[in-house]
Order: C-alpha cells, then sequence, then structure tokens
C-alpha cells in the first residue's frame, strides 16, 4: 500500500463547500506545516541581550603595604611641655594662657615637705662631715691620726656634699620659662597634686621655626618603615571632610616610658586660619620605602560583594565583562589593596555592576552622562 505522508495528504485536500470546514482545514494546513519544518523555527538565533549601561575606574597601584594611621593632638612646632622634676602640692601659678613670658622667668612653684626635709638633713650632715674632715686635719698635722683615717674624713665628706647635690636636684620646685614665648596651655592650678613629670604649663617658644603639627604615637611595626619627609595627608573634626598636608618632621629615637609609643611629629604645609594647638586630628602617612614593592587597589564601589578574605567583581574585557573572584590583600580606607596584581590599564565596573552577569554586553559612559539603575549614585 502506497503511504502518503502527512504533508502530502494535507496538500491533496479538496476544496470544501462549507466556509466553517474551510477555516478548519486552513488551521489544520499550517500546524501540519509547522510539524513539517521539523523544528527548524525554534532554531533560529535569539534576539541580542542590549548592552546596559554602567560606568568604570581603571585599576590602580600604590604600596603593597597600607599607609599607616594614627590620630594625636595639633600642636606649635616648637612647643614645650613644662613639669616639676618631683611630686607634690603645687603652690602657686604665676601666668594664664595667652600671657607673654620671657626666658627665666617664674612660672610655677611647688610644696614638697618631704624633699624639703630631706633637703635639710642632706645639708645638716654635710655640716657635720665638713667638721668631722677638718677636724681629723688637725690631728693628722699633730700626728695624733693617721693617714687612712684623714683620708676617710675627706671622702665622708665628698659623699655628704654629693648627697646635698642630689637632694637640691629633687626639690626643684620652681618652673621658670626656658625661652621667650606664650602661654598655649595651663594645666593645672594652685593646690592641685601633681606628679613627677606630669605637665603643668604648656608654652610655645619664639624662635626661627614656626607654625603647627600633627603629634602622634606610633608603634615599633609602623614606626620602622617612616622616614623623614614622608607624606601625610591629615583631617580635623573642625575642618569636616576637608584634606591637609604635612610630612614626618621627627621621629623619636625611643618609645615614651609611660605611652610606650614612639612620638612622630607631622609638620602642616597648609594650617588654615584659625588652626590652633590642642585640635585633634587624624594623619594617613605613605611611607616612602612602601614604594618598592605594588599592588593593584580597586574602589569600594566596584564590589559586587565579598569580605576582607575575597571579593567579587566584573572587569571590563573589550565591549562585555567578565566575573572575577579576587584575593584581598588588605582595605586601605575606600579602596581595596588584591593580594594580585592586575594586568596593566585593567577597568573594573563600579556603577550598575549589580544587574550585571559574566560576559554580558556593556555601554561604557562617563561621569557626565546618567547611568540607570545603578547602585551607587554619580558623586
Amino acid at each position: 500500500m502506497n503511504h502518503a505522508s502527512p504533508c502530502t495528504s494535507m496538500s491533496r485536500a479538496g476544496s470544501l463547500p462549507s466556509l466553517a470546514l474551510l477555516n478548519l482545514v486552513s488551521g489544520i494546513a499550517l500546524l501540519g506545516v509547522s510539524a513539517c519544518s521539523g523544528g527548524q523555527a525554534s532554531s533560529a538565533p535569539a534576539p541580542a541581550t542590549q548592552a546596559r549601561t554602567v560606568r568604570a575606574a581603571q585599576v590602580e597601584t600604590g604600596p603593597a603595604r597600607p599607609a599607616i594611621r594614627a590620630s594625636g593632638l595639633l600642636t606649635a612646632v616648637n612647643e614645650s611641655s613644662l613639669s616639676f622634676r618631683s611630686a607634690g602640692t603645687v603652690r602657686s601659678v604665676e601666668v594664664r594662657a595667652g600671657a607673654s613670658v620671657k626666658a627665666g622667668q617664674l612660672l610655677a612653684t611647688l610644696e614638697t615637705p618631704e624633699l624639703d626635709a630631706g633637703l635639710r638633713q642632706a645639708r645638716e650632715r654635710l655640716a657635720q662631715r665638713r667638721r668631722d674632715r677638718e677636724r681629723a686635719d688637725r690631728l693628722f698635722a699633730d700626728e695624733a691620726l693617721s693617714r687612712e683615717e684623714r683620708d676617710n674624713a675627706h671622702t665622708a665628706e665628698a659623699l655628704a656634699s654629693a648627697d646635698l647635690q642630689a637632694a637640691r636636684f629633687r626639690s626643684q620646685l620652681q618652673i621658670r620659662a626656658p625661652g621667650d614665648g606664650v602661654v598655649l596651655r595651663r594645666l593645672v592650678e594652685p593646690g592641685a597634686n601633681v606628679s613627677a613629670g606630669g605637665t603643668v604649663l604648656v608654652i610655645g617658644r619664639q624662635s626661627g621655626d614656626s607654625g603647627l603639627a600633627l603629634r602622634v604615637g606610633l608603634s615599633d611595626r609602623d614606626v620602622v618603615s617612616l622616614r623623614l619627609g614622608d607624606p601625610a595627608q591629615l583631617r580635623f573634626a573642625a575642618y569636616g571632610d576637608r584634606r591637609f598636608t604635612g610630612h614626618v618632621s621627627e621621629i623619636a629615637a625611643s618609645t615614651d616610658a609611660l605611652l610606650g609609643s614612639y612620638a612622630v611629629q607631622i609638620t602642616l604645609a597648609d594650617a588654615a586660619p584659625g588652626m590652633s594647638s590642642g585640635m585633634i586630628g587624624s594623619a594617613r602617612i605613605a611611607a616612602r620605602d612602601q614604594d618598592a614593592q605594588r599592588r593593584s587597589y580597586l574602589p569600594l564601589t566596584a564590589l559586587v560583594d565579598g569580605d576582607q578574605a575575597a571579593v567579587r567583581v566584573f572587569l571590563l574585557d573589550g565591549e562585555r565583562v567578565r566575573e572575577r573572584e579576587l584575593a584581598v590583600a588588605f582595605i586601605d580606607g575606600e579602596r581595596v589593596a588584591l593580594a594580585t596584581e592586575l594586568p596593566a590599564n585593567s577597568r573594573v565596573i563600579t556603577d550598575g555592576a549589580t544587574e550585571l552577569r559574566d560576559g554580558d554586553p556593556v555601554r561604557v559612559v562617563d561621569r557626565t552622562e546618567r547611568s540607570p539603575g545603578t547602585r551607587h549614585a554619580p558623586p
């Protein structure tokens, strides 16, 4: 028996007198043509994915170690802290903040009853040893005393004299101005108890040096990488987001006995009008010897997700993007330093990255164009 294919049979269908039947046959014919195509219509290429509008940033290169960050107190470059060498009760403070002083001027006095008593005893002991030495000299001249006994009397007098000098040193009951200048801060009042070395007055001395500096304390791990002249950025709460520039001008050779840190002075290059000693500021120091090794830095706005160990970003590859997961070395302010350096001239998607998939086509716009649907608004 000769069997025709469904397509052939459908093509041979005759005309029917009924319009309804004609419509029915036309619909069946269309279905038959679709079946005869063998599904070729479904294999037609899908419409191209529309390029998404994004913004991109250049991957930066920076030091292999994070910048050094610290907070401290703004001071005059030629500032001096004055204190008593002994503990005791403050008897008087002769000057107030803002007062001008001359070299050698009396500034403060201290009451130290215990040290005063020790000083009197040292004077009396020296007087006694001097009388013993004079008597030993007379007896030795009369040959009534041996040379060794006379020498012992001389030694005892010398030791008593040294004890008196030490007692006088310990009982420094006055603070005098080390030079001409201005009182910047008065930290204690009469009747207050102070410890040995505790700051009583802060003086800004008049000298060839001028200007303001931020004094910070750093650990040994940070201070070993610093050099004089290293650049720094400074910020002060009183001036909001404004950034100031400066450089490392002093590095202590030893740690502070009380704080256990190294004192570092950062001199301001562009102090603002109205800045005064006592303001609290923060510094970001870029040690120059960190430039020997480099890392790739990404802006935080480029991160789709991640943590301190790894982040996910989209890198620009021609007119498409490639999804990458990158290991993190450290976070430095508003940037992320990568553990592996990226190729030169790499660009990373910043705005619009959350809507992307690996391989998506993109259109990169500059900062003046509007990028719809972005996660981060342009600044």
